[in-house]
């Protein structure tokens, strides 16, 4: 598992609590501009992977050629997978809603609550990848199935947030309309305070330009791997047996109905 994130973080304390033996994985990339990895839990097994940029970049496009996604450091995590021999432990863990209720040309809250779930092709690339490569690995591990799906959304912390970005002041702006979006709970910091609230590093300025450069250069590779799929929040907690007693957009026919 890749050292640094809050998710892994979180699972190397579940995993001290069972007594689960686990390896972190650190990767240290060098050339042009060097990349260090975030700092690993010293007391437990670390491999340190030292790789040239252009040998990263190489992978990167072998990764958007397979699992059709360009971004770099989506490469870059499946990378640490790619150099370790166990069955590596993935920190993507999106679980991302939208509000459309949004006017971005007005810069105001436009009407009711109409929430999606969004589900971007660069959310399963690894899942792809792994599939096509033949490799074991653990994606998407927070919504692995419908009942840890439905238990986030049935929380407590996730209906108090979903419920008053629901809501927002008519006088709301975009700063204060994205915030709410963001303040989105967390069930590791629910679960384990204790553990720091950082992402993976994203290193130097340098090295940042230089994954973006990267990104252009896969995108022209391959220009179709970008895709999102937006599912109503209606559709997906009925389907999932959850009941939201306040309105978040269940209006099937907000634009009415084309007859065939």
């Amino acid at each position: 598992m890749i050292s640094g994130t809050e998710l892994n973080r979180a699972i190397i304390a579940a995993a001290k609590d069972v007594g689960l033996a686990i390896e972190q994985v650190s990767v240290e990339i060098t050339g042009d501009c060097d990349y260090q990895p975030p700092p690993h839990d010293e007391s437990l097994s670390n491999r340190h992977h030292r790789v040239d940029w252009d040998e990263f970049a190489e992978f990167a496009f072998a990764f958007c050629t397979t699992a059709g996604c360009s971004d770099p450091w989506i490469a870059f995590e499946a990378y640490h997978g790619h150099v370790s021999e166990k069955t590596h432990i993935y920190q993507v863990r999106q679980f991302f809603l939208r509000n459309d209720s949004w006017d971005v040309v007005q810069n105001k809250v436009a009407g009711p609550a109409n929430w999606s779930y969004v589900d971007r092709e660069i959310f399963t690339a690894i899942n792809r990848w792994l599939l096509a490569s033949q490799r074991k690995g653990v994606v998407q591990i927070l919504r692995w199935s419908p009942e840890l799906m439905a238990a986030r959304l049935d929380s407590e912390p996730w209906r108090r947030w979903l419920r008053d970005a629901s809501n927002p002041p008519a006088s709301a702006r975009l700063a204060a309309w994205r915030s709410a979006m963001n303040a989105g709970p967390s069930p590791l910091r629910d679960a384990y305070p204790t553990i720091p609230a950082n992402v993976l590093n994203r290193g130097n300025e340098e090295f940042s330009q230089k994954m973006m450069a990267l990104r252009t250069r896969l995108l022209r590779a391959n220009r179709g791997c970008n895709g999102a799929h937006c599912y109503p929040l209606h559709r997906l907690v009925e389907h999932l047996g959850v009941s939201l007693d306040f309105n978040f957009g269940q209006t099937e026919e907000r634009y009415g109905r084309v007859s065939a």
